[in-house]
């Protein structure tokens, strides 16, 4: 068994070894009572006498925020923002195309630090009519 504490709130979690005798990584991803500000993390093997624990820093998300960047991607075009997909005649097949754009989702933490999270956390997207709230 692993005994994690973090903020005063000790969960166990149990671990088992792979075929190759490694044990499994635990990661404890939110602690709901948890507030902004330094923790100390206590990690303890229950079957043996090793242990350690560490200092960090837990951050609160305090904003999201969606935006459409330019697409396909180029120098700067993380620096604009498009708020319109206009149409416009592609010169070499003589169609009307779409402009695209790519999702970039933004978070700001309670320390101020703003952070791109587009594929680093699990997203989903629905796209609505505009006025509606029906897909």
């Amino acid at each position: 068994q692993l005994s994690v504490s973090i903020c005063g709130n000790t969960s166990t979690y149990i671990c088992s070894p792979s075929r190759g005798d490694n044990f499994t990584s635990v990661a404890v991803s939110s602690v709901p009572t948890a507030s902004a500000g330094d923790a100390l993390v206590t990690v303890a093997m229950a079957h043996s006498n090793i242990g350690a624990s560490l200092e960090l820093e837990i951050l609160k998300t305090q904003k999201l925020e969606t935006v459409l960047h330019p697409y396909p991607v180029y120098p700067g075009s993380t620096s604009k923002r498009v708020t319109t997909l206009s149409k416009y005649l592609n010169k070499q097949s003589t169609t009307v195309v779409r402009q695209q754009a790519i999702v970039h989702v933004y978070a700001t933490f309670s320390d101020g630090r703003v952070q791109d999270i587009s594929t680093t956390a699990p997203l989903t997207f629905k796209v609505y009519k505009s006025g509606s709230t029906t897909e």
